[in-house]
C-alpha cells in the first residue's frame, strides 16, 4: 500500500499488485494506510477455493476479501472490509461444534445443493457466494469474487482458482 500511495501522490492514482501473494488477513488494515494519507484505499485478495459458484457443485473461488476505505470529516471515515461469500468459514465451523443449524444461504453439500448442516458444507461442499443460492442472487457475489480473482490472482501472476492450496480439512 506504501507504494501504490506514492503512486497516487506522483501521477493521481497509485494501482499495485503484489506478485505471488494470496490471503494477507485483514483487508481492511490496506485501506486504512491509504485513508491515513488522505487518500481513498482499495485492497483486495484471492484465497483459497472455499466457495462454490452459482450453479456448480465443487469449489473453485475463494471468499476473496476486498475492501475500500474513505476518509470522512475529522477523524472519521468509510470503511467496507467483506467477503465474497456470505459468511465466514469460521462460522460454519462454530455452529458445527455448538450443534447448530445453519441459517438458509450460507453453504452447499457436495451435490452443489444448499444445506443446513454444517458437516456437508464442510466435508466435500462449499460456502455460497455473497447473496447466497441463485434466486436470491448469488451470482452477483460469484461475479464480485471473480473480479478479485482476475485482478489478484490472474493480472499478478499469482496462485489462483483450483491450484490455490486447500486451506483445511475437516475429516
Amino acid at each position: 500500500m506504501n507504494l501504490a500511495i506514492q503512486k497516487c501522490r506522483e501521477a493521481g492514482v497509485g494501482v499495485v499488485t503484489a506478485k505471488g501473494s494470496n490471503h494477507y488477513g485483514i483487508a481492511g488494515f490496506y485501506g486504512l494506510m491509504a485513508k491515513q494519507a488522505g487518500l481513498i484505499g482499495i485492497s483486495m485478495t484471492n484465497t483459497s477455493p472455499l466457495q462454490v459458484p452459482t450453479r456448480a457443485k465443487v469449489c473453485t473461488l475463494g471468499t476473496n476479501p476486498l475492501s475500500v476505505v474513505a476518509p470522512a470529516t475529522g477523524d472519521d471515515c468509510y470503511a467496507l472490509d467483506m467477503a465474497t461469500t456470505t459468511v465466514a468459514l469460521g462460522k460454519i465451523e462454530v455452529a458445527r461444534r455448538k450443534g447448530e443449524d445453519l441459517p438458509a444461504g450460507w453453504g452447499c453439500d457436495a451435490q452443489g445443493i444448499e444445506s443446513r448442516q454444517a458437516d456437508p458444507v464442510l466435508n466435500g461442499g462449499g460456502l455460497f457466494p455473497l447473496g447466497g443460492a441463485e434466486i436470491s442472487g448469488g451470482y452477483k457475489g460469484y461475479g464480485l469474487a471473480l473480479m478479485v480473482e482476475l485482478l489478484c490472482g490472474i493480472l499478478s501472476g499469482a496462485t489462483w482458482g483450483s491450484s490455490y492450496p486447500e486451506l483445511a480439512s475437516f475429516q
